[in-house]
C-alpha cells in the first residue's frame, strides 16, 4: 500500500521543500565566511600610495625641446623630416626674409650708426682733453698765485723786522742827541762841541724819516698780499667755472655717445640676427615634429615662433657628471600622486613601477609577490602642486636594479608606480578605505622644547 503523506502536511508544501544537502551545503558556507572574514581581518595588509605619469629624462637638458626661428621671415627649406637623427650643428631649416633688401639696409644703418658712434668718441675724447688740460692751467696759475702769495707774506715779514730796527735806531739816535743836547748845555759844555750836537741831530732826523718809509712799504706789501689773493681766488672761480661747463659738456658727450652705443648695438644685433638664416641642431638628438611647412612659398616665422621639437638622445650620467654626484641613468619617472597621500611620500621610499609595453602582474598588497615590475626609490617630491592639485615626484632605479635600456624605454611611456609604505592588517585596511582615511605611517616627531627657566630680574 503506498505511503501518505501526514494530514496535517500539504503535498505542495512537501514538494516545495529544500533538499537536505543544499541546507547543509548552506549552513557548511555560513559557516566558513563566519570563520573566514575574521581570519582575513588579521592578514597583513602592505599599505602602498598609487601613482601615474610617465618617463622623462633625468637631466632637463635632455628633455623635449623646441627649434626656435631667431628672425621674421619665411621658411625656405627644410633640410630634414620627421624622425630623422641629428647631431649638433648639423643644418635644420633655411630662412628667407620677406623683404630681401632688408639686410642691405640694415647693413647700411649699421655703418651710419658706426660713424656716428666714432664722432660722439671723439667729442668725448675732445671734452675730456679740455677738460684735463683746464685742470692743468688752474694747477698752475692757482701755484703761481700761491707762489706770489708767499712772496708777498716774506716781504711783509721782512719789511717788518726793518720796520723794528729803524725805530730801535730812532729811539737810539734819540737818546744818543738827548744825551748830547745835555751835555751840551751843562757846565762841561766845552767837552762836546756844537759839531757833534749837530751831527747826532742829523742822525736822529735821518732816523726818524726812515720809519714812515718802512711803515709804507708794510702798506704796499699789504696791497700786493691783497691782490695776490684776489688774484687767486678770481683764478680758481674762473677755472672752477670753466671745469663745470666741460664736465657737464663730458657729460652730455657720453650719454650722447651711449645712446648712439645703444643704437648701434641694436642694429648689430638685428644685422647678425637677419644674417643668421639658418637654423641648426644644438643637440644630438632626433627630430619629433616640424611645425612650420615651407610648402606655398614658405610659412610666415616671427622672432621667437616654435619651427620644430627636438628629442636630445637621452644618456646615463657618471658619477660626478649630473645634477647630484651620483650616478643617475637617463630615463626616471614622473608620477603624480594624490595631495591626501603626499604627506606619506619620502624622499628614498621604495617603490614598484610598471611600464606600458611591459607586462607585469602587481599586488599592491603583496610587493614581494610581483611580476615584471621595475623597482625604484623616490628621488624628489615636488613642493607645491600642479595645476589639478596632484603633487609630483620622481623615481629613479633602485640601486642594483636595471630598468630598460634607454633604446626601448623612451620618454613619453606611461607608468604607474606604488610607493611601499608600512605592513598593516587587511580589517585596519578596509575600515581606512571605508572612511576615506589616508594609510597610516609613523610620523617623525620634533624633540621636546625644553621649559622655560623662571627670569632672572636684575
Amino acid at each position: 500500500m503506498a505511503a501518505t503523506a501526514p494530514p496535517h502536511t500539504l503535498p505542495a508544501m512537501t514538494l516545495a521543500r529544500t533538499p537536505r544537502f543544499l541546507r547543509r551545503g548552506a549552513w557548511s558556507l555560513l559557516t566558513l565566511l563566519l570563520i573566514l572574514v575574521p581570519s582575513l581581518g588579521l592578514t597583513p595588509w602592505v599599505q602602498t600610495v598609487h601613482g601615474t605619469g610617465r618617463a622623462i629624462a633625468f637631466k632637463p637638458s635632455q628633455r623635449p625641446q623646441f627649434v626656435a626661428s631667431p628672425i621674421e621671415g619665411r621658411v625656405k627649406k627644410w633640410h630634414v623630416v620627421e624622425g630623422d637623427r641629428v647631431r649638433a650643428g648639423q643644418l635644420l631649416v633655411e630662412l628667407v626674409d620677406n623683404d630681401p633688401m632688408i639686410l642691405e639696409r640694415l647693413r647700411e644703418q649699421e655703418t651710419l650708426a658706426l660713424q656716428r658712434l666714432t664722432l660722439a668718441e671723439g667729442r668725448v675724447a675732445d671734452h675730456e682733453s679740455r677738460l684735463a688740460f683746464i685742470k692743468g692751467e688752474q694747477e698752475v696759475l692757482v701755484a703761481e698765485a700761491g707762489f706770489r702769495i708767499e712772496q708777498a707774506e716774506a716781504q711783509i715779514l721782512v719789511t717788518l723786522q726793518e720796520l723794528e730796527r729803524a725805530r730801535f735806531d730812532l729811539k737810539r739816535e734819540e737818546l744818543a742827541f738827548d744825551r748830547m743836547s745835555r751835555l751840551s748845555a751843562s757846565k762841561v759844555g766845552e767837552v762836546v762841541s756844537k759839531d757833534q750836537v749837530e751831527e747826532a741831530e742829523r742822525k736822529r732826523d735821518l732816523a726818524r724819516a726812515q720809519v714812515p718809509l718802512v711803515e709804507a712799504r708794510i702798506k704796499l706789501a699789504g696791497k700786493t698780499l691783497d691782490g695776490a689773493k684776489a688774484q687767486r681766488a678770481a683764478t680758481e672761480q674762473r677755472t672752477s667755472a670753466a671745469i663745470q661747463t666741460e664736465e657737464a659738456a663730458v657729460k652730455s658727450a657720453r650719454g650722447e655717445q651711449a645712446s648712439v652705443r645703444q643704437q648701434y648695438n641694436t642694429i648689430r644685433t638685428q644685422v647678425e640676427r637677419q644674417a643668421n638664416q639658418r637654423v641648426y641642431a644644438t643637440v644630438d638628438g632626433t627630430v619629433f615634429r616640424v611645425l612650420a611647412n615651407a610648402e606655398a612659398g614658405g610659412q610666415l616665422v616671427r622672432p621667437g615662433e616654435r619651427l620644430a621639437v627636438l628629442v636630445p638622445e637621452v644618456k646615463s650620467t657618471g658619477e660626478g657628471e649630473g645634477l647630484t654626484p651620483d650616478p643617475h641613468p637617463g630615463i626616471v619617472a614622473e608620477l603624480f600622486i594624490d595631495g591626501n597621500d603626499l604627506p606619506l611620500v619620502r624622499v628614498g621610499d621604495r617603490v614598484l613601477l610598471q611600464f606600458e609595453g611591459w607586462a607585469a602582474v602587481q599586488f599592491a598588497a603583496y610587493p614581494e609577490a610581483a611580476v615584471g615590475t621595475f623597482e625604484g626609490r623616490v628621488y624628489l617630491v615636488d613642493p607645491t602642486a600642479e595645476g589639478q592639485g596632484s603633487f609630483r615626484i620622481l623615481v629613479e632605479p633602485a640601486p642594483g636594479e636595471a630598468w630598460p635600456d634607454e633604446a626601448f624605454l623612451r620618454q613619453g611611456v606611461r607608468a604607474q608606480g606604488w610607493v611601499i609604505l608600512g605592513e598593516v592588517r587587511l580589517g585596519y585596511e578596509v575600515w581606512r578605505l571605508l572612511n576615506g582615511f589616508p594609510p597610516a605611517r609613523e610620523v617623525k616627531t620634533k624633540e621636546p622644547r625644553q621649559p622655560l627657566g623662571p627670569v632672572q630680574r636684575k
